[in-house]
């Protein structure tokens, strides 16, 4: 048969088919791209094993767009990054057992599907040979880290056999749409003129602060902590139902976030450093906007007073306002109405629906906290995966000075 798509799994299966003969069903296994041959993944694996060798050009020739684009090394990469972070920082969902795989991965490629238009849509102005506004840079965040996580959630049905928690790369190298994504993603950085030795650090602190950031809210929608998997049942409603409401919470509230400012004020504070060449468009933006604030009064939605300054342990920053918080009225302005309110009546059995989750500064925390006066999630203390492990627990609020003796 003449061969359907260039790059790995097309290459592979027309060199299949030319050697052995067409396969038969017993010899095929499902996959996202359809019927793939147990030689096609075994090619895969030994490709992957052998890192980015003469094995893995074997698969995939190098003029291929794909290979140029560097799919693979983005891959490695979005895999190091989900191995250095928590599971509860991307996800609250738990993992989808054998009979709930289909269904979940169903509502991940619809997902996909839409993170990888939304990239590309605001890829788009950037090759016009215009110099793009910090508004449109930042809209272009947006959609990379919106499809970073999601990117990152599809882990939860096609993991790694090894039990690491990341995304099954053989089966990833194998779903066209999640290749493509893996490849957008990585054009996007580059445009950006963001290299490996930033990025990863960058990701690993953005997932880490946006998953602070909507963790209590996460954790509510899902019915509060520990939900444990149904295994006699066909489908979970409890686990499944939330799983779609998940990925548009995490990217409204990446708007609310505000990548580029939280940027601006990780460089300022010196937590991201510049790369060696500074000379990227990123950087250029950061460092020609970071000394005002060139984001409010261009349409950008306002982060609830959200505050820029060097945050101090007693929970205020610099300026003296506190952290910002994340609450549900927040996330209004990006959730189609129907959403929010469902959400918002999903979330009432918990108590204040108002209730808020803190992020220092322009999101740098590794712990989130009910705020004072508000229930919390369940129990008296914060999730344990949400508690730095590094550093003690810091109030949100200054504490009131003892009252003068005599």
């Amino acid at each position: 048969t003449e061969e359907k798509e260039r790059g790995l799994l097309g290459k592979a299966i027309a060199e299949e088919s030319a050697s052995s003969g067409p396969p038969s069903k017993k010899r095929q296994v499902q996959s996202g791209a359809g019927g793939v041959t147990k030689g096609v993944r075994r090619r895969v694996k030994q490709a992957l094993s052998a890192g980015h060798s003469a094995s893995t050009a074997s698969v995939l020739p190098e003029d291929d767009p794909v290979w140029r684009r560097g799919w693979v090394t983005y891959l490695d990469l979005s895999s190091a990054v989900t191995t250095s972070v928590s599971r509860i920082h991307y996800t609250s969902a738990r993992a989808a057992t054998a009979n709930e795989k289909g269904l979940w991965a169903s509502v991940l490629q619809t997902e996909e599907r839409e993170r990888l238009q939304s990239l590309q849509a605001s890829m788009q102005a950037f090759e016009k040979g215009v110099a793009p506004t910090p508004r449109q840079v930042n809209a272009l965040l947006v959609a990379a880290l919106q499809a970073q996580f999601t990117l990152m959630r599809m882990s939860l049905v096609h993991r790694d056999a090894l039990g690491s928690g990341r995304l099954d790369l053989t089966w990833a190298l194998l779903h066209r749409p999640t290749v493509e994504l893996a490849c957008d993603l990585r054009r996007c950085w580059e445009m950006l003129g963001v290299p490996d030795s930033t990025l990863k650090p960058l990701l690993q602190e953005a997932v880490i602060s946006i998953g602070c950031f909507t963790g209590v809210i996460r954790e509510k929608l899902f019915g509060g902590r520990d939900v444990k998997p149904r295994p006699q049942r066909a489908r979970d409603r409890e686990a499944q139902d939330p799983l779609e409401t998940e990925g548009l919470v995490i990217a409204a509230a990446i708007h609310v976030w505000n990548p580029l400012k939280t940027l601006q004020s990780w460089v300022a504070r010196g937590e991201l450093p510049l790369p060696e060449d500074a000379g990227g468009l990123l950087w250029q933006v950061i460092t020609q906007h970071g000394q005002r604030d060139s984001l409010q009064g261009n349409g950008m939605p306002s982060t609830g007073g959200a505050d820029t300054g060097v945050a101090r342990v007693d929970g205020t920053s610099s300026s003296g306002s506190f952290m910002r918080v994340l609450r549900l009225g927040d996330l209004r302005p990006f959730l189609p109405s129907p959403v929010f309110a469902a959400l918002h009546k999903r979330l009432q059995p918990f108590g204040d629906s108002q209730e808020s989750v803190s992020s220092k500064g322009e999101g740098d925390h590794r712990s989130f906290e009910s705020t004072a006066g508000l229930l919390p999630l369940s129990g008296p203390t914060p999730h344990p995966f949400f508690m730095p492990h590094h550093a003690p627990e810091m109030p949100l609020a200054p504490q009131p000075a003892p009252p003068p003796k005599g």
